[in-house]
């Protein structure tokens, strides 16, 4: 496993998670509760837990 390569998955994966649900978090609030509202704790979490995950299997990933 190279460390580089998991390290540029794991912030490619975080910056696409953390967006996401910032994104729908906020279309969110706005359509069912009328609130321009964002939870960052989420966001973050998400982002951390799906990059993670995602970096790793990508890593353990069989080369054919």
């Amino acid at each position: 496993m190279n460390l580089k390569i998991i390290i540029v998955r794991f912030i490619l994966f975080f910056a696409i998670a953390f967006l996401v649900s910032v994104a729908v978090g906020f279309l969110w609030n706005i359509v069912f509760h009328g609130v321009t509202k964002i939870d960052w704790n989420t966001s973050v979490r998400f982002g951390l837990v799906l990059g993670i995950i995602f970096a790793f299997i990508g890593s353990r990933r069989i080369k054919t």
